[in-house]
């Protein structure tokens, strides 16, 4: 029997006046240091990540490998916004 787990999510969201080659380079970067892999997307509001049930990292927890993103992202110098939200995950 498979059963729906609410879990907690987020969205970081790039400004549309950010540097899709800076985002790609600190997604690029997370992959290469870290084997972190996520969803995203584009559209008129920007570039989104994806963090949900696509993200996929080697740490224990999930607040160290957020805490890894966010230095990345800090390091790269790029303007964003995360948006936490609640998603159901199939256990």
């Amino acid at each position: 029997m498979t059963v729906a787990v609410e879990r907690m999510g987020a969205t970081i969201r790039f400004p549309p006046t950010e540097s899709a080659e800076k985002i790609q380079a600190a997604k690029g970067r997370l992959y290469d240091q870290a084997k972190i892999t996520f969803d995203t997307g584009y559209g008129l509001d920007g570039f989104d990540w994806e963090l949900d049930w696509s993200f996929q990292h080697p740490y224990t927890d999930r607040d160290m490998a957020m805490t890894f993103v966010k230095n990345t992202l800090k390091e790269a110098n790029l303007e964003y916004q995360i948006i936490y939200r609640p998603y159901q995950d199939v256990e």
